[in-house]
């Protein structure tokens, strides 16, 4: 009866120290993974409903400390198709794009050429992310996990009668 006691307690001192010592692990990497599937989907903050950070420079949205990190270059921002760095000159560009526009003559109508014309990024048009997420199966701990491997803001774009026309990716975050 005394060994079957004992034995009892170091089974069960096993079986808390097997679990405490995978409690602190904060997952394996994917590589080791038994399977893994990614993901892309959108997720819209119109409603602003988990769109807030707080403590984060200040109680902001998420797009917003983004938008702003990625333009005071504190944060790298990569081509959407590509996923090549992108450069000062092209976030420039994203946040202050230059377009062309066709001139005319104000007294003739008639077409007097072209004229380069800087913009700025629609920020309130910025509302819904491209979010690029992991999901893999630790068969070590035996639970299915996931990581966002990345965020791409989306700015709605609208047709002349005010409807949705779609949306376009501005550029990768990628958290890799």
């Amino acid at each position: 009866m005394r060994y079957y006691n004992l034995s009892v307690i170091l089974v069960c001192l096993f079986l808390v120290y097997g679990c405490s010592a995978g409690a602190g692990k904060k997952g394996i990497a994917t590589a080791d993974a038994e399977w893994i599937k990614e993901t892309n989907f959108k997720q819209d903050f119109v409603n602003d409903l988990g769109a807030k950070i707080e403590n984060i420079k200040g109680n902001q949205t998420l797009m917003k400390y983004v938008l702003d990190a990625v333009e005071a270059g504190e944060m790298p921002a990569y081509d959407y198709d590509t996923q090549e760095t992108l450069n000062a000159a092209q976030i420039k560009q994203v946040f202050y794009p230059v377009d062309t526009v066709i001139t005319y003559d104000y007294d003739s109508g008639i077409e007097s050429g072209e004229e380069a014309v800087q913009g700025e990024l629609n920020r309130s048009a910025v509302n819904r992310f491209r979010v690029k997420q992991e999901w893999y199966f630790d068969k070590e701990t035996m639970r299915l996990e996931s990581r966002v491997k990345g965020l791409a803001p989306l700015e709605t774009i609208y047709n002349e009668d005010e409807t949705e026309r779609g949306d376009l990716p501005l550029f990768w975050v990628l958290f890799e």
